[in-house]
């Protein structure tokens, strides 16, 4: 049993992903003789995208997932109706932005070098025709990741709502584009120290002076919040839609998770240094996937192990309109041309350390 354990979370921690788990077939496509252009400008970009970049959110403690709370019932309440539950999905690494390394770029395991010099998500998606916008709060400015993501994007909202992920929604509202959109809207979310305004507290009105206890209760309001914030989201873009005739989707994921006193573990927080599957287990949630272009080459919702190092490889060939295969296909023809002598200078790659970055 401890051999399966470790080598379920060498799986986890490592990303293991769809292109080195098929290498016969990518072998396949890469000597096709058919010829795919890297970049395809799409001929019908007719659907916005809001893409919910939750923070902190473990499935362990979402009452959709079968958490024993109740805090989650704008989700609960779209079952069935037009929301697509992945059941089993992990994110890539166990902090923020080593998460968004694999998340936005094409590589399977940190790796600054490739981030780099490798065309990231947002440069793609513009390059398809999207206008790109994201908006978060100022004090993720710190990293050289983020950095360079939000560089590549048309528009960059930032403010200090940190505490309150409600006061993204004006700024947000005011920034709506008349063309088609996909707006990341990065959360504050379920960060430690878990915190939500007064009025949004269900379990932790009152303290119990049990450390363990308060904890919970504040971290389950952080997902009640989450729920409610989703259900806000979907009110703008119905709204918005009135007025440019244009079908939307919502994208919900998490950087990665939290490790809440797990098996009986006193550990709370981010799982970089303990080996928990709680923390890497996230929620990935899709509103109206059917106005997606494409959208049966998403993954079965019953995927078991399903990485959100994937994210990058489900979004574009979507966007695209071409077959995940011609997409696999793509991607092996652009890794011969990369020259990893030539990343930007001001993307100088800053020394690892031992301790993955958050």
């Amino acid at each position: 049993v401890l051999l399966l354990w470790f080598a379920w979370n060498k799986k986890v921690s490592t990303d293991v992903f769809f292109f080195e788990n098929n290498k016969d077939e990518q072998l396949q496509w890469l000597v096709s003789k058919n010829k795919y252009p890297y970049l395809t400008n799409p001929t019908n970009n007719k659907v916005d995208i809001y893409f919910i970049l939750g923070e902190s959110v473990a499935t362990t403690n979402m009452g959709l997932y079968g958490y024993h709370r109740n805090n989650t019932p704008y989700l609960d309440s779209r079952v069935g109706r037009d929301l697509t539950v992945y059941k089993n999905a992990l994110s890539p690494a166990p902090s923020t932005f080593r998460s968004y390394e694999i998340m936005f770029s094409r590589i399977n395991k940190p790796n600054l070098e490739m981030f780099y010099t490798s065309p990231n998500m947002i440069e793609e998606l513009k390059n398809m025709g999207y206008f790109v916008v994201w908006q978060t709060y100022y004090s993720l400015r710190k990293s050289l990741v983020f950095e360079s993501l939000v560089n590549s994007v048309d528009l960059f909202l930032s403010s200090d709502f940190v505490g309150d992920d409600r006061k993204m929604l004006p700024l947000l509202q005011a920034n709506l584009q008349q063309s088609p959109s996909f707006y990341i809207i990065n959360m504050f979310g379920s960060h430690p120290y878990y915190s939500v305004p007064a009025k949004q507290k269900r379990y932790s009105k009152t303290t119990h002076n049990d450390t363990k206890t308060d904890t919970i209760n504040r971290y389950d309001d952080t997902i009640l919040a989450f729920d409610s914030f989703i259900q806000s989201v979907y009110d703008l873009a119905e709204k918005h839609k009135q007025t440019t005739g244009r079908e939307f989707v919502i994208w919900v994921v998490s950087d990665h998770a939290q490790s809440i006193y797990q098996n009986g573990s006193d550990w709370v927080g981010h799982a970089v240094n303990h080996n928990d599957i709680a923390g890497y287990q996230v929620p990935m949630l899709i509103f109206n996937k059917q106005n997606l272009p494409c959208y049966q080459t998403l993954p079965n919702p019953n995927t078991s192990n399903l990485s959100m190092g994937k994210t990058f490889d489900m979004v574009l060939p979507l966007s695209l309109h071409q077959s995940y295969q011609q997409y696999c296909h793509q991607y092996y023809q652009h890794q011969k041309t990369v020259n990893f002598d030539k990343y930007p200078k001001k993307f100088q790659i800053p020394p690892m350390k031992s301790k993955a970055l958050e």
